[in-house]
């Protein structure tokens, strides 16, 4: 936690960028891409875009920056990537937003970061990222869960 206030009041404004954009988007997009009983075309554009658009902002403040705030790890960058990370079931190529793609993998290879994607259970999104049919039947799975509680 930065010891300046104006660096606090900017992870605070980040941690926000991810509480009131990055996490409610992506998490709609995933839901009509992935778990919607029914495919709905417009949900599913609108909310990838908008998850699309918001990486772009991650983007312009990521360059020539090691992380969000004062070049230092901070609980906005601990907040925002396991979402910009998972953004592979949409089909979001990280690649398109390079400084997004380095900073997710410098995170990543935090050790206690990696130690903390493990909990409760080993983190696969290594894995899913490797392999479409793992992750598709992952998300199989998951639907039928999601499913059956929305009829309970």
């Amino acid at each position: 936690w930065p010891k300046d206030a104006k660096l606090q009041s900017e992870v605070v404004q980040w941690l926000m960028f991810q509480m009131g954009g990055v996490g409610p988007m992506q998490g709609q997009a995933n839901h009509f891409k992935n778990y919607a009983p029914e495919k709905i075309e417009y949900g599913i554009t609108r909310y990838t875009n908008e998850t699309k658009r918001l990486f772009s902002v991650l983007e312009s403040r990521l360059q020539g920056r090691q992380y969000l705030v004062a070049d230092q790890l901070t609980i906005a960058d601990i907040a925002t990537v396991p979402w910009v990370s998972g953004s592979y079931s949409l089909g979001i190529d990280l690649n398109e937003f390079p400084s997004v793609n380095d900073w997710v993998d410098r995170v990543e290879e935090i050790p206690e970061v990696a130690k903390g994607y493990d909990v409760p259970t080993k983190n696969l999104n290594k894995e899913y990222k490797k392999n479409p049919e793992l992750l598709k039947k992952r998300i199989e799975e998951s639907s039928k869960w999601i499913q059956a509680a929305n009829k309970q």
